[in-house]
């Protein structure tokens, strides 16, 4: 099992006087401060996670990187803008998502399959993760309804289908253009059966690294009972990621 820490801009200021409560007047925030693989002797996770939203915004102006920092990120990469080619951090990974969460009231993702590859392709990570839209909801029990009562949502059904779709052509034209950064596809549902349906056509595409989407707001019994429905389908080859979880008192039942 691996830790990817999602990177926010946070950063610890190697200047700052504890008793004066200032800081040196020649700090730049993201050139002097230091990451925690960086402040710490080992690191606490075995990569970094990068959200487009962050270092472009999206329609909602989440961006919490300025005009310099974008153009230098880009200009560098990840691994130099994050400082993990060092001889300390040279094993920590990078890996590309968009955010969706950032954009979950929207229509569509803001974002197209090209434009996000182009993304992980300038700045050159490790793993990049297909669009995806958040499914705002869940209800465990939307599969045992009787037989011609749907009481599922259209939108969640939408959101399904549009995560999916763009995971297809996210996989094709990662394979046309030949890109290095290995493909992860996006999953998202509303109950235990629906994530594990999502994945059975991701790996019918092709895909053997999947994240399982929009599980931040949901209790961990219920993350339990959709990995338990995922695992009845997965491949003995196809890996799993899960965005945006960290469950320290489960991680035997996670792992």
């Amino acid at each position: 099992m691996k830790y990817f820490f999602p990177d926010s801009s946070d950063y610890v200021d190697p200047s700052f006087n504890f008793v004066t409560e200032q800081r040196a007047s020649t700090r730049v925030r993201q050139r002097d401060d230091r990451y925690a693989h960086e402040v710490l002797s080992d690191s606490p996770y075995d990569g970094v996670l990068v959200s487009k939203a962050i270092v472009d915004g999206s329609v909602s102006g989440t961006a919490k990187f300025t005009v310099a920092q974008r153009l230098r990120f880009y200009r560098e990469g990840v691994r130099k803008f994050m400082r993990l080619d060092s001889s300390k951090s040279s094993h920590l990974l990078a890996m590309g998502d968009c955010g969706a969460f950032t954009y979950a009231k929207e229509a569509v993702p803001p974002y197209t399959p090209d434009e996000v590859i182009d993304f992980y392709e300038d700045g050159k990570f490790d793993f990049g993760i297909s669009p995806d839209h958040v499914i705002l909801g869940f209800d465990p029990e939307a599969e045992n309804t009787l037989p011609g009562i749907d009481i599922v949502s259209e939108d969640w059904k939408f959101r399904q289908k549009i995560t999916i779709e763009m995971a297809s052509k996210f996989f094709s034209r990662h394979k046309q253009r030949c890109s290095r950064f290995e493909a992860i596809g996006a999953v998202q549902g509303w109950s235990p059966s629906s994530y594990a349906e999502s994945v059975v056509a991701l790996q019918k595409i092709g895909y053997r690294y999947i994240a399982i989407g929009g599980v931040v707001p949901l209790k961990t019994k219920e993350i339990l009972l959709i990995l338990s429905a995922v695992n009845d389908v997965l491949g003995s080859d196809t890996k799993l990621h899960l965005l945006g979880v960290t469950r320290p008192e489960f991680m035997k039942e996670l792992d």
